[in-house]
């Protein structure tokens, strides 16, 4: 049995609109599970997401006497022009009395705590000689003590910045955030 063209036609057609239906609701729901998600980590800090179209959602915390973002969306690459493409979790802390003109790039190499594990790239102004005092990398080695990835950790326009792809629940976002506010305290004294 042969099928007339206007067959084929319609079968094509409705093939591409059956396509483009269960894309739409994959993504859909791929969508409602990661609002879902970061309402869960909001709701740890007793804080409401907002959620924004273009699929990335934010919110504000407070631990302590500082405040600080979080973020949930698209990162194409950070202030170093290193490329960096996918979904993230940005925690985001504002620095107090450090000019925005440091752009430093802090990363873990490994799981030990000595001088070589760190690296420090400087891609801005250049800071001050011993910044890098032995209480600011015992802080940032905490933080990456307590963090699921050893992504960088930037100090990019007066703030310090961490984005992970990794999922975190609620109470290690807590822990990450107040080793994340240790690292800050610990720049704002030697900066």
């Amino acid at each position: 049995m042969e099928l007339s063209e206007t067959t084929w036609k319609w079968l094509v057609l409705g093939t591409i609109a059956v396509v483009f239906f269960v894309y739409r609701w994959i993504a859909r729901s791929a969508e409602r599970r990661r609002r879902s998600w970061v309402d869960s980590l909001a709701t740890a800090f007793g804080a409401t997401a907002e959620h924004a179209p273009d699929a990335t959602s934010r919110f504000y915390v407070k631990v302590g006497d500082r405040r600080a973002e979080i973020a949930q969306g698209w990162r194409c690459r950070t202030a170093d022009r290193r490329y960096v493409r996918g979904y993230r979790l940005i925690i985001a802390v504002p620095l107090r009395n450090v000019s925005d003109i440091y752009n430093l790039t802090f990363r873990r190499r490994n799981g030990q705590r000595n001088v070589e594990s760190l690296t420090v790239r400087n891609s801005g102004y250049h800071p001050r000689d011993g910044w890098l005092t032995a209480a600011l990398r015992d802080a940032i080695f905490d933080f990456y003590d307590s963090a699921s990835e050893l992504a960088p950790l930037n100090l990019e326009a007066g703030a310090l910045v961490y984005a992970t792809n990794r999922r975190v629940d609620g109470p290690a976002l807590r822990d990450l955030v107040q080793h994340q506010l240790n690292v800050a305290k610990s720049i704002e004294r030697t900066l």
